[in-house]
């Protein structure tokens, strides 16, 4: 992760995929419903896998 990066843009949710908290509110909007599928709605995967508990617990807010 950038932390440079992410200080300078907040809503940049990933450095290492560019990927923005819009983008994932965006996918599970589509019904995207795992973290995989978040990733696999932008083609990218899961690099260094910090991200993969924030896809988590957004996915969980969805739901309840």
């Amino acid at each position: 992760m950038d932390a440079n990066r992410k200080r300078a843009e907040p809503s940049l949710g990933f450095t290492c995929n560019n990927l923005y908290f819009n983008d994932i509110k965006d996918s599970i909007e589509r019904d995207c419903d795992e973290p995989d599928g978040i990733m696999f709605d932008h083609a990218t995967q899961f690099r260094c896998e910090m991200c993969r508990p924030i896809h988590d617990a957004m996915l969980l807010r969805r739901s309840s």
